[in-house]
């Protein structure tokens, strides 16, 4: 019923709310999401030596939507010191406990296949937005961190 909402509203903040309500509603395609989920993994990508992932170490890329049996995972970083596997899972929304679930199988499953690669295999979700649930799943879980972005977007003269 509140859907009318997003039609009604021209404020910016209106945009932000009819934004929000079809993602919780499922109102907007699969493939708006995979959009918006591939430009902000660009942007990861390219912008990774600006980006502080409060690791302790600088991260190098390794790939991204690498096929394995239990599915795609976003992106993949090693830690240069130490040969950590950091394997990130990207929600360009709000992250919920069940995305937490599927970057514990990515973590899992590549612990098992590439040990001898690999001195350790840890997990990032990086989301716009984290809820209650899924932040308590990833505290119970050391080696499980979560992270925030947020996209900023500057406008200059063409010189």
């Amino acid at each position: 019923p509140n859907e009318s909402l997003c039609d009604d509203r021209a404020s910016h903040s209106g945009q932000w709310i009819c934004h929000e309500l079809t993602a919780s509603l499922g109102l907007y395609s699969p493939q708006d999401y995979e959009i918006l989920e591939r430009e902000v993994q660009k942007v990861v990508i390219g912008n990774l030596d600006g980006i502080d992932w409060e690791v302790g170490e600088r991260l190098q890329y390794l790939g991204h939507e690498r096929q394995t049996p239990i599915g795609r995972p976003d992106i993949l970083l090693q830690g240069v010191e130490s040969r950590t596997l950091f394997v990130g899972e990207l929600k360009p929304g709000r992250a919920r406990r069940e995305d937490v679930g599927q970057l514990q199988s990515y973590v899992g499953w590549f612990r098992k296949s590439t040990a001898p690669e690999f001195k350790a295999v840890k997990g990032i979700l990086l989301a716009r937005e984290i809820d209650e649930a899924a932040k308590y799943a990833i505290e119970a879980n050391p080696d499980l961190q979560a992270r925030v972005f947020k996209l900023d977007i500057s406008i200059s003269t063409l010189e």
